[in-house]
């Protein structure tokens, strides 16, 4: 069996009393970012030492207990030793130690390990030397039997520190990691509040591409998804609630269609594609996923088409008589060369113009103020000639530059 051991003993420079493991890193605690990685390695039990019992503690309880793994917190070695036995592997990961997992290959070799980098660069970094010419990267794989010899030592001891110096008296070879990751900042020991925000910004942005302006509700939606990821305390829930006032605001948009109310209509499909981008954004960001991506399965198809409908349905709605059949005609049109234009193809130039295209937020607020103006029609008509336009010169410039 394998047992993960955290810690959370540590507090941040500057006279903040929080530990390191609970710093926000990009919507997790440096801990959640730890326990993900020790449930990807296989552990099957994790062992947190920790002063005392925060509610952040608790939720990763929760997390890994989800995961198919038992969790305790531990003040000190004693209860370690009930939980590991001699033929076990110890994953220990150091008390403030951020990383991207994806870029971690030291999990994948087999045998014992303690993982390390150049000393000078190292402690550089804010880790702990081995020796010399090597510093310990704050993650090593350890065997059980080194857990009970332990007990010999105070009960005040640094339980990591103990364990590595262990490890090494008992022969366990260093893996050096690439010393790039130091370098990059992909690898990092959290031990400020800047240090957390630094490794978080960058986090996002390798995870989720945000939206330029040239697509606004989506870029509003993006700045508020990367404010709560960084200040709010559950933002896996607001992710959740983001996406329910999407569907909220889809049934508004309904309900006006209904009640031939198209401002309110256009006003309520603006809120779902807000609402709906920024749960999207945050349960990226929350996933980890690498590369970034904007994939989000089932849910990611139907929407936008929902999206769709429910412009047609309003502007439709909007308009009597014999216009109502000729901007039914162009409203179709429209979201046709939308679609076709939103298609974001590597070779083509102007990626803004996709972007542009793609939020429909902003193709509803064009609706609502030409609605409001009475020109829907001749507006919709002067805008599906110009996206035909802007195509047209990309597509050209695109076989210009393949020449």
């Amino acid at each position: 069996m394998r047992v993960a051991l955290l810690s959370a003993l540590e507090p941040l420079s500057g006279g903040v009393l929080s530990p390191r493991g609970l710093a926000r890193i990009g919507g997790r605690t440096v801990l959640q970012n730890q326990l993900q990685y020790a449930l990807a390695a296989g552990c099957e039990r994790i062992a947190c030492l920790s002063h005392d019992l925060p509610s952040e503690l608790i939720a990763l309880q929760h997390e890994a207990e989800r995961g198919g793994a038992q969790f305790q917190c531990i003040r000190d070695v004693k209860p370690l030793s009930g939980m590991v036995t001699a033929s076990d592997e110890v994953l220990v990961i150091g008390d403030g130690l951020a990383f991207n997992a994806g870029q971690a290959s030291a999990p994948d070799r087999s045998g014992s390990w303690i993982a390390s980098f150049p000393a000078e660069e190292g402690l550089a970094a804010g880790f702990e030397r081995i020796d010399r010419d090597r510093s310990w990267a704050g993650i090593m794989k350890i065997p059980g039997a080194l857990v009970e010899k332990l007990a010999e030592f105070p009960s005040d001891i640094d339980v990591q520190s103990s364990l590595l110096r262990l490890a090494l008296q008992n022969g366990v070879k260093t893996y050096a990691m690439d010393e790039g990751l130091i370098a990059n900042e992909s690898w990092v020991v959290i031990d400020s509040e800047g240090a957390a925000a630094q490794f978080g910004a960058k986090r996002l942005g390798q995870v989720v591409r945000r939206a330029s302006f040239a697509a606004p509700v989506h870029s509003l939606s993006d700045f508020a998804a990367f404010t709560v990821l960084r200040r709010h305390s559950d933002p896996g829930r607001a992710s959740r609630v983001g996406q329910g006032l999407a569907l909220g605001f889809l049934a508004i948009a309904a309900l006006a269609i209904y009640f031939v109310q198209p401002i309110v209509g256009f006003a309520a499909i603006m809120g779902a594609v807000f609402t709906y981008r920024f749960g999207q954004t945050t349960a990226l960001a929350l996933s980890g996923v690498e590369p970034a991506s904007t994939s989000d399965g089932w849910r990611g198809a139907v929407f936008p088409i929902l999206v769709d409908c429910a412009i047609f349905g309003t502007a439709f709605s909007s308009l009597i008589g014999i216009d109502q059949w000729q901007g039914a005609f162009a409203v179709l049109m429209l979201l046709g060369i939308v679609r076709i234009g939103e298609i974001t193809d590597p070779r083509k130039p102007w990626p803004w113009v996709s972007q542009m295209l793609h939020d429909r937020g902003l193709l509803a607020a064009f609706a609502l103020v030409s609605t409001s103006a009475g020109v829907l029609i001749t507006a919709i008509q002067i805008v599906s000639v110009a996206i035909v336009f802007l195509e047209l010169m990309r597509t050209y410039r695109a076989k210009l530059t393949q020449v």
